[in-house]
């Protein structure tokens, strides 16, 4: 497992050059305009976007046990819902596609309560998840028939579930809602939202909205840790390239450290323990940490000749001064 030290505080140092800003390109090519996929993303963002919409007329509040049984089933006809249909629970848009779909949104108060509690924007949410821009196709797992789609600015991931998982994470949404809540620094998974949609030849795909970890291409370093080394290690050829997920081994032959100090590393652990004990309860097993590392330069903040002066520092010799030093050194 990787070495978690307790002193001192950023990790390994780059060339000694200013880092330029990386371009970020979100992994993942756009869904062709035919076949399955692409008709099965449109119905998604209707059905998401008409969820949503509904949700700003319902007051967000601690969800009930009901509200974790709750599911709400809307079609959607391509001419959309008659003019004579005014209340806005019920109304539905026109839409492209040839047939009727029918959506379903399971227990949409206890995530809209999920999100607010972390801060996620409804408006800033719909924009990423359903708005004017399609999905990017990530990978599909050929021999189960599941996809994997990103938002078009990769900020959440839309993943196909099967039958069983998604019961499992009906069944365990009460557990997962209250450790969620009481722990703001949980490192678990966020899932923002549970969906199904159906069309006329009665294929279905149902699937859950998760918040993505980090942007991965702009990490120089993956790590996927699970806690042992056995058959935890990538080939040479592997671990050079950019965007690889590597595994234990990898971590502690390449020699990454994470300083987070005493009062952090004592925070951190102390929550990886208690995300470690709620998955045990839930006999979940396959679980791990996903780490990624960009190479940065510290900012060192000094005072030469009554003006202040920044420069670039290997993280791995000075102490990192950050910019509020700065100001408290204009005011002396």
């Amino acid at each position: 497992m990787a070495e978690v030290r307790g002193g001192g505080g950023g990790g390994r140092s780059g060339n000694g050059r200013k880092p330029k800003k990386r371009q970020t390109k979100t992994p993942g090519a756009n869904i062709r305009r035919d076949g399955f996929q692409y008709n099965t993303s449109i119905g998604m963002m209707i059905g998401i976007r008409v969820s949503l919409r509904r949700q700003q007329f319902m007051h967000i509040r601690p969800p009930t046990s009901d509200d974790f049984e709750n599911i709400i089933s809307t079609g959607f006809p391509p001419a959309g819902t008659p003019s004579t249909v005014t209340d806005p629970l019920k109304i539905t848009p026109a839409h492209s596609l040839q047939d009727q779909f029918h959506f379903k949104d399971y227990a949409p108060k206890v995530f809209a309560s999920l999100r607010a509690a972390w801060g996620i924007d409804s408006e800033a949410y719909m924009s990423s998840v359903c708005g004017r821009h399609n999905y990017l196709e990530f990978t599909t797992n050929s021999k189960s028939g599941q996809f994997f789609f990103f938002s078009h600015d990769g900020k959440y991931l839309i993943k196909s579930v099967s039958v069983p998982e998604r019961r499992f994470l009906s069944k365990i949404l009460p557990s997962y809602y209250r450790h969620m809540v009481d722990n703001k620094h949980s490192r678990m998974c966020r899932f923002c939202g549970l969906h199904r949609v159906e069309f006329p030849n009665k294929k279905k795909m149902r699937f859950v909205i998760m918040e993505s970890v980090f942007d991965v291409a702009m990490a120089d370093r993956v790590y996927d840790l699970k806690g042992s080394t056995a058959g935890r290690i990538s080939t040479p050829q592997n671990r050079i390239k950019r965007g690889y997920v590597m595994k234990d081994q990898d971590i502690k032959d390449l020699g990454d450290v994470l300083n987070l100090g005493r009062v952090r590393k004592r925070a951190f652990l102390d929550q990886l323990t208690k995300d470690a004990q709620l998955m045990n309860e839930l006999n979940i097993m396959d679980y791990s940490l996903l780490l990624g590392i960009v190479e940065e330069k510290a900012l060192k903040v000094e005072m030469r000749d009554g003006s202040i002066v920044y420069k670039y520092i290997d993280v791995d010799h000075h102490e990192m001064v950050d910019y509020e030093e700065a100001e408290r050194l204009k005011e002396k």
